[in-house]
């Protein structure tokens, strides 16, 4: 992992990918359309970046020649600092619903906000969750709350009723106490 620089804009960019399975073949995927004139190493990575969870994971940097690539306009979510998924967020989260977690960490540690159409997806599946197993459960929790972002990721639990589902023990223990104060 490395992390870059954008108009004062920090992002850490990830060296692993999530392979998609496809829940309902029936459902199309809209991928946006390769440049003109590209070459096998603008495919390969085209297609790379299409199995990925977000668009700012997408964005690939070439040391060497100072350049990054960009396949699904990664460049414009990070300047108005929106976390959108590559593929339809409903299918996405049906594939891994992992990736609601993910999300939330990508969007609380750097300050983003979610595409409309993510949000809504996020909504929709965010009762997914409880399907996760318990060891990848506590390592994406453990992912969200480190590195300063706790209170923000805590935030985004609570604005998508995550909190309730994820916690019920410890919100009722905060609510009662929130009725002493």
């Amino acid at each position: 992992m490395f992390s870059f620089f954008i108009s004062f804009f920090a992002s850490q960019v990830s060296s692993f990918d999530t392979v998609a399975k496809h829940v309902d073949d029936q459902e199309a995927i809209i991928s946006p359309k390769l440049l003109k004139n590209y070459n096998e190493k603008d495919l390969t990575c085209w297609k790379n970046c299409m199995t990925r969870d977000f668009s700012i994971n997408c964005l690939f940097f070439a040391p060497f020649k100072c350049k990054i690539y960009d396949y699904v306009d990664a460049l414009q979510d990070l300047k108005s600092c929106t976390v959108r998924t590559v593929i339809s967020p409903h299918l996405s989260f049906k594939e891994n619903c992992a990736r609601i977690l993910r999300g939330m960490r990508i969007a609380a540690r750097l300050g983003l906000r979610f595409s409309k159409k993510t949000e809504a997806a996020i909504l929709d599946l965010s009762s997914s969750i409880q399907s996760l197993g318990k060891d990848r459960f506590m390592m994406e929790m453990n992912f969200m709350m480190a590195h300063g972002a706790a209170a923000s990721s805590i935030n985004l639990l609570q604005i998508f009723k995550l909190l309730e589902s994820i916690f019920p023990a410890h919100v009722s223990k905060i609510f009662i106490c929130s009725l002493f104060l």
